[in-house]
């Protein structure tokens, strides 16, 4: 097989193999709304039914590593709501 030929077989696995996306979670977000299993043709639906490119933090072929960064989003975005959480708190509540 030729290098081209490689090149090319290569592409068309890639774009028919399941990856694992990751995209950018809301303040509601859970773990199936950020990190998905699909095709890069099913990544076109998801673009055509909304999903802006920028959203998209990571693209992987291990589901594994997709659930680790998707985990650390997740506990990244609670740790930050907590945060304001208390700094609401403390502006707004006056001591007793």
């Amino acid at each position: 097989m030729t290098s081209i030929t490689a090149l090319r077989q290569s592409r068309l696995n890639l774009v028919h193999s399941d990856l694992w996306f990751v995209t950018s979670p809301t303040s509601q977000s859970v773990m199936e709304d950020i990190c998905f299993s699909g095709t890069v043709s099913s990544l076109a639906a998801q673009f055509r039914g909304g999903l802006e490119s920028n959203k998209i933090v990571g693209v992987f072929v291990a589901e594994s590593d997709a659930v680790k960064l998707a985990d650390a989003l997740l506990a990244h975005r609670d740790a930050m709501n907590d945060l304001l959480l208390d700094q609401w708190h403390d502006e707004h509540v006056a001591p007793e």
